[in-house]
């Protein structure tokens, strides 16, 4: 088997704060192994780090995803696999744009609501719109900042096991 180039790229937030509850969880896979687990499988690893500067959690979020959307376009370009560690699901948007969303399709399995928009949500969780702004239902405006976003049109959603 041929080596393969891994990029690991991280972004460690949750809810707009930077190592927080699932935030966390990034640096603890990075430091339990995955390193070594690659390397043991024959593929050469490289990792960056994604950090904002950014008050909000709007802001967060979507600076988060600008900055995933350059460097997952950037390890491909490279001939690299992005491999992404991440706090929330909103980084999906980010994660696509950076793969050409309009030729990239999606599974997604959760165990909770993604397809909340701003109009429809009780609770007001940015994470739990992740679906309707990857199909352009909510945060238009912002969501066109991110570098290679356009609308997903191609999605199969499984929550709780169920496909919806």
């Amino acid at each position: 088997m041929a080596a393969r180039n891994v990029q690991v790229i991280t972004a460690s937030y949750d809810s707009g704060y930077r190592d927080w509850r699932a935030g966390q969880g990034p640096k603890y896979i990075l430091e339990h192994g995955l390193r070594d687990v690659l390397m043991q499988r024959g593929c050469s690893v490289s990792s960056v780090d994604v950090t904002v500067d950014f008050v909000t959690e709007n802001a967060v979020a979507f600076g988060v995803c600008r900055a995933l959307s350059e460097q997952v376009s950037a390890a491909r370009k490279a001939q690299a696999f992005p491999l992404l560690l991440t706090g929330n699901c909103g980084s999906a948007l980010g994660t696509l744009a950076g793969l050409e969303i309009g030729k990239t399709g999606i599974i997604w399995f959760d165990a909770h609501g993604e397809f909340n928009t701003p109009n429809t949500t009780l609770s007001g969780f940015l994470d739990g719109m992740g679906i309707a702004t990857i199909t352009g239902r909510c945060w238009q405006a912002i969501a066109a900042t991110v570098p290679g976003f356009a609308p997903c049109q191609k999605i199969i959603l499984f929550w709780l096991g169920h496909e919806i």
